[in-house]
């Protein structure tokens, strides 16, 4: 009886501490949280951006039979000066964005696009305005540490802005997984619970206050958030350069079933299969071969294709890699000079 009573205060104390902590992070990381508003206009899009300012009888009769169509999500301010991530999806046929900012009462501005990477679903939005912006921002991960069962924090928005910014607790039930609806493909963090609708673009929020990740997709039984420190340095680029430039290796990759079943099952085997070399490129210069495996990048372990596509995706032209490949029963390390993109079809 004894020993249950010191269980039952241990595990009461630990409830009390981590509601204490959510609470804090919550609270601190709310003003961080944006909402945002698209609009599409079929005329703006049919007649091309020089209409948006186009006030004329024929765009009103127009957008009386075509009047376009509206949608919402959520982003997070990265920087004090008005930069904000969210989702591709949320943003990418929008020919107009609102941004609603919860700092010191509800503000709207329009936002700009400033990049976007398709693979990830990551876009950056820069707020549109001659004030000078001093915002509350949330920081993200600066390495991929996130663990099985870690509890985070998903904020994002429902339905309508005016009761937005809700917030839920969860726990990362995956690493290194595909959302179930085989669209996107990755080595993405999956979430125990599905999010709410709006949430697009949320924050995965950890215990230390961090971005771990950024939600993309759910169902009915689950959420799936793009890793944080991938995220990371996506944004990064977006936001320095204006566009995704990435790295080349001029490599074909593939997995076949006896890697997957090795991966799983036997501990054997795993790693990311060349199926081609692209003549001319970085990896042919570096002896890459059809048939090695890329066992390890930069000295991390390579699970499969999927994996080595996010090892490197953030990687730019210039960056040297270290691989270690097997071939047969031989282990080989050697380097490779990532090049800008050659034109060769389903190629990293």
């Amino acid at each position: 009886m004894k020993f249950l009573k010191i269980g039952i205060a241990v595990f009461g104390c630990t409830c009390s501490l981590l509601a204490t902590t959510v609470q804090d992070i919550a609270e601190k990381s709310l003003p961080s949280i944006v909402f945002i508003a698209v609009h599409q206009s079929e005329y703006e899009k049919s007649y091309g951006a020089e209409a948006a300012s186009e006030e004329s009888l024929y765009r009103a009769l127009y957008e009386c039979f075509w009047p376009g169509s509206y949608g919402h999500g959520t982003g997070f301010l990265v920087s004090s000066d008005g930069y904000i991530v969210t989702c591709l999806h949320v943003v990418e046929e929008a020919t107009s964005v609102v941004i609603g900012l919860w700092d010191e009462g509800f503000k709207v501005y329009p936002a700009e696009v400033i990049g976007s990477d398709k693979r990830y679903d990551i876009a950056v939005l820069k707020i549109k305005t001659d004030d000078e912006l001093s915002l509350p921002f949330l920081e993200f991960v600066n390495t991929q540490k996130s663990r099985l069962g870690d509890p985070v924090l998903v904020i994002g928005n429902p339905a309508d802005p005016i009761h937005a910014r809700s917030v839920n607790i969860n726990y990362i039930s995956g690493i290194r997984r595909s959302d179930y609806s085989g669209k996107y493909q990755g080595t993405d963090l999956e979430l125990q619970f599905p999010a709410i609708p709006g949430a697009s673009g949320s924050p995965i929020i950890n215990m230390d206050g961090e971005v771990v990740g950024v939600l993309y997709s759910k169902d009915e039984v689950a959420s799936f958030a793009t890793d944080g420190y991938i995220a990371s340095k996506v944004a990064q680029q977006l936001i320095q350069d204006g566009k995704r430039t990435k790295g080349y290796f001029g490599l074909h990759l593939i997995i076949e079933k006896n890697v997957i079943f090795s991966r799983y099952h036997f501990g054997e085997e795993t790693g990311a299969l060349i199926s081609e070399v692209v003549q001319g490129s970085a990896a042919n210069s570096s002896g890459l071969k059809k048939g090695d495996y890329i066992i390890e990048v930069n000295g991390e372990q390579t699970f499969d294709s999927f994996h080595f596509a996010d090892q490197v995706g953030t990687l730019k032209p210039g960056d040297v890699v270290d691989l270690l490949i097997r071939r047969e029963d031989e282990l080989i390390a050697t380097s490779v000079t990532l090049t800008e993109k050659m034109d060769v079809p389903n190629t990293f």
